[in-house]
């Protein structure tokens, strides 16, 4: 609907159709959704035997970013983010990078 009534009223520039969807799209329900999605994320990363550390690594930085874009307070939180990141390592064979997290968060 929004689409067609932008070629409707004579408007074809992608430009300005991506900015009426975002403006549509971009309520507090959509930001706090998209919140609520990346923390159920963070919640199931894992550092296991299964789990390359440079792909969790990615994962967790990519996962802090898109929290850091909607402005959510946890991206910036250095007492929850080791927290998550102690919780997240699950293999003993890391257990100097949980000493290390705990010395220097």
């Amino acid at each position: 609907h929004i689409a067609q009534s932008q070629v409707d009223a004579g408007n074809y520039s992608s430009y300005d159709l991506y900015q009426v969807l975002l403006k549509h799209f971009d309520t507090p329900l959509n930001k706090a959704n998209v919140v609520l999605f990346q923390l159920k994320k963070l919640f199931k990363l894992t550092l296991g035997p299964e789990t390359l550390p440079s792909k969790f690594i990615s994962d967790f930085k990519e996962i802090l970013s898109r929290l850091g874009s909607r402005n959510a307070m946890i991206a910036q939180d250095n007492d929850t983010l080791p927290a998550l990141m102690l919780v997240a390592i699950q293999d003993n064979a890391y257990d100097s990078v949980r000493d290390k997290i705990v010395e220097d968060p």
